[in-house]
């Protein structure tokens, strides 16, 4: 696995690395290992920047999302409603940023796949429903504590987690916040279990091997014979999906949640 010097008239990653994983694999990974991997504003943007050059370059057959260390990721990094100067334009930014990462997946034209190697929390948890394939280490868990931080689902999950799951079981992951083994999420999200550590990875490089060994065109017509039919409400719900998240972002019970949780967290 080698790094991959690409877009060198762009400005250089920060949070997100990129590597060649041989057999037109694009390995990247999500690289806030100190912050167990949030999505600052920063990754957010380099993830799709990341995608759209993937999407349409023909030496990228199949693509790999995993995280450093020992998370998958902890979700939106909430640090980011603290630097905004004008609650106005920077709601506006970060919706406009996260649909443009949602519908980056949405209609991602090539294979991709996660190996969640630790918890997957939030917006973690939400844009695996996007994905092709999920592999996930035994010890990983999924979250979504929307309710909790006077927020709402995004990524479509809203639509794609009750296809996915059922009503019943979405609800207790999205609405009540239950945390959900990866045990649980077989089936669901998740492809296949995978002992901790190094295995994860190695199983979801395994599959997008066995992907990039297909002709290019069937694979990709394929996914969008799978996808197409759900492609425009996915699309109608992640944008209903941000629009509501931006009214919750400016609301004082979300304000308030926020602060008390960071609150909390620099009491650690």
């Amino acid at each position: 696995v080698t790094q991959v010097p690409i877009m060198a008239h762009e400005p250089p990653f920060q949070h997100l690395k990129l590597e060649a994983a041989g057999d037109g694999i694009l390995m990247l990974t999500l690289n806030r290992e100190r912050n167990k991997n949030s999505f600052s504003m920063t990754l957010i943007s380099e993830f799709t920047r990341a995608l759209s050059y993937a999407s349409t370059n023909d030496s990228v057959k199949v693509v790999v999302v995993t995280g450093a260390g020992d998370f998958f990721s902890s979700g939106n990094d909430l640090t980011n409603f603290s630097k905004w100067e004008d609650i106005d334009a920077g709601t506006k930014e970060a919706a406009s940023m996260l649909v443009d990462m949602t519908l980056g997946l949405v209609r991602f034209p090539k294979q991709i796949v996660a190996a969640v190697n630790g918890p997957a929390i939030g917006m973690a948890c939400t844009m695996l429903g996007l994905f092709d394939y999920v592999y996930a280490a035994e010890s990983s868990y999924f979250l979504t504590p929307f309710s909790n931080l006077g927020q709402v689902p995004e990524f479509a999950s809203s639509f794609v987690f009750v296809e996915r799951m059922g009503m019943v079981r979405a609800q207790e992951l999205l609405v009540l916040g239950r945390k959900f083994s990866a045990k649980e999420m077989v089936g669901t999200i998740v492809n296949e279990l995978c002992k901790d550590g190094p295995a994860t990875v190695a199983r979801a490089l395994e599959t997008a091997k066995l992907l990039a060994s297909f002709p290019t065109n069937a694979l990709q017509t394929t996914k969008k014979l799978i996808r197409s039919p759900l492609l425009v409400v996915t699309e109608q719900v992640t944008r209903t999906e941000v629009d509501e998240l931006v009214k919750c972002w400016k609301s004082e019970e979300c304000i308030e949640a926020v602060m008390k949780f960071l609150s909390r967290r620099s009491k650690l």
